[in-house]
């Protein structure tokens, strides 16, 4: 096992070019994210940390484990982590890591726990590109700029209708898809006004009895 641990990262890209080259794969987008696993004892020991728990076991110390694999769902190489590490801050390493690979083309594809500035030019670093799904409207607000251009939704299914945005800032361009569910819209709407009739029914009763 120490053998296999001190030499895994030429292990790991030894087997995944082997399996790429055998089942002729695409490596032109790679999905990457994260997990934990706990330990089930009480002990802090520099790799087992206590940390933000998937497993809602915040009680017990964890390592963090993250995995790239290829749009068929293929591993490409594995990363283990402190139990107490963030999602974000494993971007610059995993990016630098698979660089030497020399995968050519490829796109990152990405889920929110990984947004931020510094991560995507970690990623973009040598000529890399990056999908990230993030969640544009906060707060009840359609504060970002992509929300706020104006255009066309194209119906991609019933329940699913997307609107390309290129929003400029300076010298640069950031390609956003943006993306609404028309039944969630209406269910949420449907909420909103329940919400609000009830609360007016409570106020005007509270101002009847005060009265």
């Amino acid at each position: 096992m120490d053998f296999l641990v001190a030499h895994s990262e030429e292990l790991q890209r030894s087997v995944f070019f082997s399996v790429a080259s055998l089942l002729n794969l695409e490596v032109d987008l790679l999905f990457f994210d994260t997990t934990s696993t706990y330990f089930e004892l009480d002990q802090d020991d520099g790799l087992r940390r206590y940390g933000h728990s998937k497993d809602h076991r915040a009680d017990l110390p964890q390592v963090v484990i993250g995995l790239a694999v290829t749009q068929q769902g293929i591993p490409v190489r594995c990363w283990m982590w402190p139990g107490n590490t963030a999602d974000a801050s494993t971007v610059a390493e995993v990016q630098q890591d698979l660089a030497g690979w020399r995968l050519n083309w490829v796109a990152w594809v990405l889920d929110r726990g990984f947004t931020g500035e510094k991560q995507r030019v970690a990623l973009q670093r040598g000529g890399g590109h990056v999908l990230v799904g993030e969640k544009l409207r906060r707060s009840g607000e359609d504060s970002h700029p992509a929300l706020k251009r104006p255009g066309r939704f194209q119906t991609v299914r019933e329940n699913l209708e997307v609107q390309e945005v290129r929003v400029t800032n300076g010298s640069e361009e950031e390609r956003y898809i943006v993306v609404r569910n028309p039944q969630q819209a209406e269910k949420d709407r449907a909420i909103r006004e329940q919400l609000l009739t009830r609360l007016s029914e409570e106020i005007a009763q509270v101002n009847a009895t005060v009265g």
